[in-house]
């Protein structure tokens, strides 16, 4: 049974996200596949140490990662465990913010479209003011990884052979990327400032997805004479978009191709989300995790020292991810995604874990999470142009971790992981397979104070951890293996 109920705590944090950037991405649209991610304990403990724990369970109920760890376990009951991560770019682009943008994007594109097309010293002047401006707010607030988490965790070790542990994860992830305009425009040279030149390629995308979007309304056939004219001075930066709807339509009657109001303002719609999604577009996650497990281990051999392990598991999952890019017509497709947020999935899965001791203090783990189970899909999301239409929300890949871990004294650990073994999930898409290796150690002082470190994502991890009694707190600085951007972890513990 659950102490505390995260799910209104939850709903907070993903809908605080999807607000925030709702004020300036009004649209949703399904760009790739999600991001496969399993249901994960997230222990602050072991991320201080880059996540090496699949041979040690000593500091912290590791059944989670490793059910052989069980016997392991430092106490009976770990009680009203509370964790909450927030990333380093939360308070970067927050702090950016608050000291107010200095952009005026309307006149900016002005700037370009006058400099490209009728160069001279006073132009080139502005875009380099411009440009100056721009690359300020790309580069704070672009390829930013804004992430925030909370967790609980309850778990009691019946017997030394019989536990049974709930727990719940929750994680919002919004990154904003740079569409191809703006990574046209951050590569011109501004100091100094090259001049009109330098803007053919942000003016070639710019051409090229307008042509696009026209050509989705009037076919090539018709884009003759007049019609040709307009298009052209519009591209040339001589027209709004509204004026140039108007002018084209009168042309297109001229020729007796008629377009009614709702097909010129689609054309419009076309144009504004197509240079729009040249702009940037932002990828945004959502999803938490309850589960309930029961957890068995036994020694099959008298005089072998192997340890197995068993879970069994129910996962319930709330789930949605998109792209958010500013839209025309946002409401159907956010409505799509809240939706979708807000129906749960169930399955069941089944973990085996197995601990080999070399020596007395030297002990060598390997699992497989989810080794037999079920997947799950959202179930209302069963119609062409739901958000995650046909896409299993929770596939439940097998993962294979494989851990040593070494006590060359009581008071410290020293591990070493390989973790998803097979890349079966998504946090190792397109790295290297020692990026899969994750170290650790951890120092106890006393038995109140505890220091640690890790490397793990190719970077290094580290925290402290304070015990008193049964009270502890503990505290982590590490990298998110998801969205690769370092993070506050902090947690408060109950232990008897």
């Amino acid at each position: 049974m659950k102490i505390l109920n995260f799910c209104f705590l939850s709903t907070l944090l993903v809908i605080g996200v999807f607000s925030f950037t709702s004020l300036a991405f009004a649209g949703v649209y399904n760009a790739t596949t999600p991001p496969i991610v399993s249901p994960e304990q997230m222990s602050v403990i072991g991320i201080s140490m880059g996540n090496a724990v699949v041979g040690d369970g000593t500091l912290f109920n590791a059944t989670a990662f490793n059910p052989a760890l069980l016997g392991q376990a430092p106490g009976t009951l770990e009680l009203l465990q509370l964790r909450v991560n927030v990333s380093n770019d939360d308070f970067s682009v927050y702090n950016y913010i608050q000291n107010g943008i200095n952009f005026d994007p309307g006149g900016t594109f002005q700037n370009l479209a006058l400099d490209y097309f009728s160069p001279s010293s006073a132009n080139d002047a502005a875009v380099s003011t411009s440009l100056n401006s721009f690359d300020s707010v790309v580069n704070n607030l672009t390829n930013k990884a804004l992430q925030v988490g909370v967790g609980d965790n309850f778990a009691v070790k019946v017997t030394p052979n019989f536990g049974i542990e709930v727990f719940d994860s929750t994680h919002a992830l919004a990154e904003l990327r740079q569409g191809p305009l703006v990574q046209q425009l951050t590569g011109i040279n501004i100091n100094p400032y090259g001049g009109s030149s330098q803007l053919g390629g942000a003016v070639t995308v710019l051409k090229n997805t307008i042509q696009t979007a026209i050509n989705t309304i009037i076919p090539s056939s018709n884009q003759n004479g007049a019609v040709k004219n307009d298009i052209n001075q519009f591209k040339q930066g001589g027209e709004s978009v509204n004026a140039f709807a108007t002018q084209v339509g009168n042309d297109l009657a001229a020729q007796g191709v008629t377009l009614n109001s709702s097909s010129l303002q689609n054309l419009q719609n076309q144009i504004i989300n197509g240079l729009s999604n040249d702009l940037a577009y932002l990828n945004a996650l959502a999803y938490s995790d309850t589960v309930a497990m029961a957890t068995i281990n036994f020694n099959p051999f008298e005089d072998f020292p192997l340890t197995i392990g068993i879970n069994g598991k129910v996962v319930r999952r709330y789930f949605s991810w998109a792209s958010l890019t500013v839209s025309t017509s946002s409401t159907n497709q956010l409505t799509d995604m809240q939706n979708d947020l807000e129906q749960p999935t169930t399955r069941w899965g089944v973990d085996l874990g197995l601990l080999y001791s070399l020596e007395q203090d030297i002990n060598v783990g390997l699992s497989f999470i989810d080794l037999i189970k079920a997947s799950a899909t959202i179930p209302n999301a069963s119609v062409a142009g739901d958000i995650l239409y046909g896409v299993i929300t929770d596939p439940a890949p097998t993962v294979t971790k494989l851990g040593i871990s070494w006590h060359p004294v009581h008071e410290l650990s020293l591990n070493s992981d390989i973790d998803d073994v097979f890349s079966t999930t998504s946090y190792y898409t397109g790295l290297d397979f020692f990026s899969h290796f994750k170290f650790g150690a951890a120092l106890s002082l006393a038995g109140i104070l505890q220091l640690r470190g890790g490397f793990s994502d190719n970077n290094f991890d580290g925290g402290l951890g304070v015990q008193l009694g049964f009270f502890g707190l503990d505290y982590s600085y590490a990298m998110d293996d998801l969205s690769f951007s370092y993070n506050h972890y902090a947690q408060l513990k109950f232990i008897f």
